[in-house]
């Protein structure tokens, strides 16, 4: 069963001639690999099939998947919501007993050995209470951490729980695997506009201190937008809850843009991306690329996240990237960006560093989620392109009409410093509305004016230096001014 210490899938049965379904030779060869801590190997000149049978293929050792070919053919699925490769941790959660977190806190008093990854929870507070077209009841507060062998918490600690209705704590694995290799090929499900279900079918990992390398997605065998079919996938590379994964060098295919009928009518966009997590501590997403034209509106967009900590973003060229539910801390590098943009609310530090962004929009807080984010935001040595049918370019746009309760208070960054942006904005048609810094967040009024029932939070401090448009076009700070009584901008 073995090859030079190796694990082979033809060992256990795998023919790789891309039409005999080898899913189940492949789960029981990493069985064999996970018992005996024993790396994985692929066959170059193959190509798997994986038909729609579940099944589970469990992964904790080192995988080459080398020059392999993976076809996963979704058109019949029995459980389209499960993945089917699984990079699982060596330990299980238990339960913990935590009375209450204070906002800020650095160090808790939980037994346990070693470096654990806890999960607190209040289900008697929500949060991220969705607003507009896809309202909802909000989630649970939430929030993951690290703890040391000493009790020192690794992250901050955003949110305050008053109590802590459910806590679970695992140790990280400290023994590190690398998943290098492979091309995967997606062919999409054949779902009706009626029948809407997001699709798992790719990868998910659990496990810390993962370094997945040199991978490519592809997705085949897609319907025209027009056609309002298929259900979307929430990402062929899913990273959640764990600690200190690297993804570097991929190569993914974004879906299309896919649609579903709203229960009061009408026709909704559905995301679909290539990659996500959630609750991850400290993932690094490096040289990460798409097949497609970053500037391609047919396709919906590649990251998406939740609930992530010290997130890095270096080198990506990508269309769009989505913060969700909140990220804290995340730092972007020499990295480009497409027709999606930056779509950030959550807490900590941004910082956007030596990056290129498209559109009429340098960073959007989503309004959906209130605009909020409370922390810091810095641009320094950027360029931003305005795209020729772009009609106004903001800086910064947020939406917030003060009279929804997104469970807790919304803000825009309480200091912001943009240095050294070059707008592009020679390309720009003669109905352009010129450069702003900040949009108007809503409609200035008499009721506005009295106050509303949940007011949002301006900027401490902004300060700008060395701000300049390619055509010479000056740069305004506010569109209506009434909205930002008080906010001083420094310029350098």
């Amino acid at each position: 069963m073995e090859n030079g210490q190796l694990v082979t899938y033809e060992a256990f049965g795998a023919v790789g001639d891309g039409k005999t379904d080898d899913m189940e030779a492949i789960i029981r060869a990493h069985a064999y690999a996970n018992e005996h801590t024993l790396p994985v190997r692929a066959r170059d000149d193959a190509t798997y099939y994986i038909g729609g049978r579940a099944g589970a293929i469990v992964i904790r050792t080192s995988t080459d998947f080398g020059k392999a070919h993976f076809v996963i053919d979704d058109r019949s699925v029995e459980v389209p919501g499960e993945h089917l490769f699984f990079v699982n941790s060596d330990f299980d959660y238990y339960p913990v007993h935590i009375d209450k977190i204070d906002k800020g806190q650095k160090r808790i008093d939980i037994p346990h050995e070693g470096n654990i990854y806890v999960k607190a929870v209040n289900e008697n507070k929500r949060v991220y209470i969705r607003y507009g077209a896809n309202a909802n009841s909000g989630a649970a507060l939430r929030d993951y951490f690290t703890v040391d062998g000493d009790g020192n918490i690794g992250t901050w600690m955003p949110w305050q729980f008053d109590e802590v209705t459910e806590a679970y704590a695992k140790s990280t694995d400290e023994r590190a695997i690398t998943i290098r290799g492979g091309i995967f090929e997606n062919i999409v499900n054949l779902d009706t506009l009626e029948n809407r279900r997001y699709y798992g079918r790719g990868i998910l990992c659990t496990r810390s201190h993962v370094h997945f390398l040199d991978m490519t997605h592809l997705v085949t065998g897609e319907p025209e937008p027009e056609a309002h079919y298929s259900s979307p996938y929430g990402g062929f590379l899913n990273v959640d809850e764990c600690v200190d994964v690297t993804v570097e060098n991929l190569l993914l295919t974004p879906h299309r843009t896919y649609y579903f009928t709203m229960p009061g009518g009408g026709i909704n966009a559905m995301g679909s991306y290539g990659i996500t997590a959630c609750g991850a501590i400290g993932l690094k997403l490096i040289g990460l690329k798409q097949t497609v034209d970053i500037l391609d509106t047919r396709y919906w967009g590649l990251m998406g996240s939740n609930y992530c900590k010290d997130m890095l973003l270096d080198r990506c060229v990508i269309s769009r990237f989505d913060a969700h539910q909140g990220v804290h801390n995340v730092t972007m590098r020499d990295c480009t960006f497409g027709h999606a943009k930056l779509q950030v609310i959550g807490f900590g530090e941004c910082l956007i560093e030596r990056c290129r962004m498209h559109g009429g929009l340098l960073m959007l807080l989503r309004s959906d989620y209130g605009s909020f984010f409370d922390g810091s935001v810095t641009v320094r040595d950027c360029e931003w392109r305005i795209l020729p049918y772009d009609k106004i370019g903001y800086l910064l746009a947020a939406g917030n009409n003060g009279k929804h309760d997104f469970g807790y208070p919304c803000m825009l960054p309480r200091n912001i410093s943009v240095e050294n942006l070059l707008i592009d904005d020679t390309e720009t048609n003669a109905d352009y509305a010129g450069t702003y810094l900040f949009s108007d967040y809503d409609t200035y009024s008499e009721e506005f004016a009295n106050g509303r029932p949940y007011p949002y939070g301006l900027p401490e401090t902004v300060t700008l230096k060395n701000l300049r448009t390619k055509s010479g076009r000056p740069i305004a700070h506010f569109k209506d001014e009434r909205l930002f009584p008080g906010v001083k901008v420094t310029e350098e």
